[in-house]
């Protein structure tokens, strides 16, 4: 009788402890799954490819082995000067580069370890320079936010903008003459850019470079708070200065003009009270712009205002070193520093001019509809805008993916159902004994 009881309880201990085991597994394996899930909860990812653009004629390849950086692509109008960590310039390690004559290259670079974040810096021989965001922990890696494939999600839904609308991103007050004067201007200006060119993707090439290499980026303005008259394409034609919203429109307005379609971004990026962190869900600040390429039948990504635009402060030019990172740039390359959240297509050459005023009472009712659709104010940080009033709605966000946490749910719900089935069998096998 001691000896049956002495059995049961052991029975009921071997249970508790296999019970007990198998709980601390799922607590493990729950918690080794959160460990890759970030505080706001969108799955941590690495790469260690990257290409950083399509464009032919300007790009690397950068592909990670451990602490070790291998990189080969062409730079063929401004060559490539060097390749580094930026912040590790001074640190031991190993680096080689050829370069050949037509502009491509190879390289390869080494760090030790000890380094949390850098930026992976490319130096052209004109002096422009660029960084894309590189990791190092247990090697390096860049990091994956999930933009790569959300932002390509804004052409699902393109919003065209009222040509009402679009009067007013020319001209503050949409004035006839004025829409008339820019639009004028601006296929002169196009014409004559593109002239002897051939193909929508050198055309829109050499656009981009006349944007960023002739127009500033108004630092005072933004300083002070940005208004319609900084951003609206009369006052940027003739001051040669604007901000992120100038840029945008001025390469829309220019393509165009070559008949390519193009659309606006709206959307935020990296800098100021947004971090690489919190991209994925920060203030929307920024604005740049995409075109269809019908040759390939697909959007391309452009960023003019990043490109390397000259810069204007405290009254003063200053002329910065054009590039072309921001032209054609990869779907991974542009989610280490922009969200893109919806697109608008502004046709600016069927842009309305306001109607004549002709009474009080008409005045007061024509103020009340073109109020929406002036540009909205901004207040700015960097080469970004944050946005006060926004006059399109934009489109619904995305439900948040909780793929990670139904999995830990299902490992967890199936490790302690077979904790119960083990109680269960052990018990029926000492009764049987």
């Amino acid at each position: 009788m001691i000896s049956e009881t002495f059995s049961a309880r052991s029975s009921r201990e071997r249970a508790k402890i296999i019970t007990f085991a198998l709980l601390f597994l799922a607590a493990l394996v729950s918690l080794m799954m959160l460990c890759s899930v970030n505080s706001e909860g969108a799955v941590k990812a690495r790469r260690n490819f990257l290409r950083t653009s399509y464009n032919p004629e300007s790009y690397s390849l950068f592909e990670i082995n451990g602490n070790t950086l291998y990189a080969k692509g062409r730079y063929a109008n401004d060559r490539i000067k060097k390749l580094y960590f930026a912040g590790a310039e001074n640190v031991s390690g190993s680096y080689k580069m050829n370069i050949d004559s037509d502009g491509s290259y190879e390289a390869e670079i080494s760090l030790p370890e000890g380094y949390r974040y850098t930026t992976l810096a490319v130096q052209l021989r004109s002096g422009a320079a660029f960084g894309y965001r590189i990791y190092c922990d247990n090697g390096f890696y860049f990091p994956d936010n999930g933009l790569a494939e959300s932002n390509r999600t804004v052409f699902d839904n393109i919003i065209d903008a009222s040509p009402e609308s679009v009067g007013y991103y020319i001209s503050r007050n949409a004035d006839p003459d004025e829409i008339r004067t820019v639009q004028e201007q601006i296929k002169l200006i196009s014409d004559s850019v593109t002239e002897g060119i051939g193909g929508d993707y050198e055309k829109a090439r050499a656009l981009a470079l006349y944007v960023a290499g002739h127009f500033y980026y108004d630092h005072d303005a933004r300083a002070e708070s940005v208004t319609e008259t900084n951003v609206v394409l009369y006052e940027v034609l003739k001051t040669s200065r604007t901000v992120c919203t100038g840029f945008a429109d001025l390469y829309c307005a220019l393509l165009q003009a070559q008949g390519i379609d193009a659309v606006n971004i709206k959307g935020g990026s990296t800098g100021g009270e947004i971090e690489y962190e919190n991209l994925t869900d920060g203030v929307q600040n920024h604005e740049f712009t995409a075109f269809f390429l019908r040759e390939e039948n697909r959007w391309v990504w452009v960023d003019a205002c990043w490109n390397g635009s000259g810069d204007y402060e405290n009254g003063v030019f200053t002329d910065d070193k054009p590039h072309e990172k921001f032209f054609d740039i990869s779907d991974e390359a542009l989610a280490l520093d922009h969200r893109a959240d919806y697109a608008e297509r502004r046709r600016f050459f069927e842009a309305k001019a306001a109607e004549p005023q002709e009474t009080e009472e008409s005045a007061a009712e024509t103020t009340t509809v073109t109020e929406e659709a002036v540009p909205e104010e901004t207040t700015t940080t960097g080469k970004t805008e944050e946005t006060s009033v926004s006059h399109v709605k934009p489109q619904e966000v995305p439900a948040e993916d909780n793929t990670a946490l139904v999995i830990i749910a299902a490992v967890l719900g199936v490790l302690v159902l077979s904790a119960g089935v083990a109680v269960v069998i052990i018990i029926k096998g000492n009764k049987s004994r």
